[in-house]
Parts: C-alpha cells; sequence; structure tokens
C-alpha cells in the first residue's frame, strides 16, 4: 500500500501500489525516474482461501470487513491454502494484508508459508505495531490490513498452492486480509 511518504517522493504524486515506482511515463521529477514495470497483480481475499483446522478449530470470517479472516491466533495448525493460476511460471512478489497487535511481530514467527508444498518461505518482514490512538493508546487493532511484503516466490505456469499455516498457540498472532501476488506482465 502506498503512504503519504512515498508519494512525497514522487514529484507527479502517481506511485504504483504494487512496485512503489512512478507510473507518470512522462514524470521527470524528484523519485521520477524509477518507472513502473508493466506488472500484473492479483488479488484474493482471506475468505477466498481454504480453512484447515487447527487446535482451536477452522478460521472463521470477520463479519466487520469483507474477507477478512479470524481465529488464527492461538490456533496453532490452523490452514489458509489459496490456489493462484499462473499463464507461465517465474518469479513474483508475495504480499499480504494482516492485521496488527501492540507489538511488532515477525511474519514467519507466527505463520509458516509454503509454495507448492515447498520450502517454508524464509522472509524478514514484520507485521508492525499498531499505531496509537489520538488519546496515546495502544490498543490491537482486529479489522484494519497493513500491506506486508513477503519476497519473492517462484509460480509454476498452472495452478499453484500457497499454504499459510499458524505456527503455535501463542496469543501474538493476527487476522489474514488479502494476498496479493504480483508479476512481470511478460510473466502473466
Amino acid at each position: 500500500m502506498t503512504s503519504a511518504t512515498d508519494i512525497s517522493d514522487h514529484g507527479c504524486n502517481s506511485v504504483c501500489d504494487d512496485c512503489g515506482k512512478c507510473t507518470d511515463a512522462d514524470g521527470t521529477g524528484l523519485g521520477c525516474t524509477d518507472k513502473c514495470a508493466d506488472h500484473v497483480s492479483v488479488t484474493l481475499k482471506g475468505s477466498e482461501a481454504k480453512f484447515g483446522e487447527g487446535v482451536k478449530g477452522e478460521p472463521n470470517l470477520e463479519v466487520q470487513r469483507d474477507g477478512l479472516v479470524g481465529n488464527l491466533s492461538e490456533n496453532e495448525g490452523a490452514t489458509l491454502t489459496f490456489t493462484v493460476n499462473s499463464e507461465a511460471g517465474g518469479s513474483a512478489r508475495l504480499i499480504v494484508g494482516v492485521t496488527t497487535r501492540t507489538t511488532a511481530i515477525k511474519f514467519t514467527e507466527s505463520m509458516s508459508v509454503s509454495v507448492n508444498s515447498g520450502e517454508p518461505l524464509v522472509s524478514g518482514a514484520e507485521v508492525p505495531a499498531t499505531v496509537p490512538e489520538e488519546s496515546g493508546k495502544v490498543v490491537d487493532n482486529w479489522y484494519d490490513t497493513v500491506e506486508i511484503d513477503l519476497g519473492e516466490i517462484t509460480l509454476n505456469a498452472g495452478d499453484n498452492t500457497i499454504v499459510f499455516t499458524r505456527l503455535s498457540a501463542d496469543a501474538n498472532g493476527f487476522n489474514f486480509g488479502y494476498i496479493r501476488i504480483v508479476t512481470d506482465n511478460a510473466q502473466a
């Protein structure tokens, strides 16, 4: 997701939500020299995943936000399985939308991510702590998502299976909003 800081770095105020680069082909101002590549972005809501049972049952839909999935904290072994079709194989970026907690959480310490039954994804991406309210109080945010770029994955031509598995039964989890897969247009 593009923040106000990202936009202010671009003289044209035209920034791609997927890659953070300038989308104005004629833009020559500050931050506009690095142009957006032609790419394809596919987003799947958390509710589009197949739910797998953990120690506290299956994940469930949160009615406060369309597509948001809960019952992942303290639910060791619970899974969300997404199927993504790619016309051609190749590398892609895996981005997730998740909610925040009062403390920052390293994503892969809370959830394991595997693509096509491969080795778990290694990522240093962190889910940031919730921003304090105007009152200065910091509380868990179970409904508004932030985007986390988990890094590069390899897709096969055809259907690809991406599985998110809750790793522990501790309370340090989050609700799951969506995944976004971003590929170069040449690979789509």
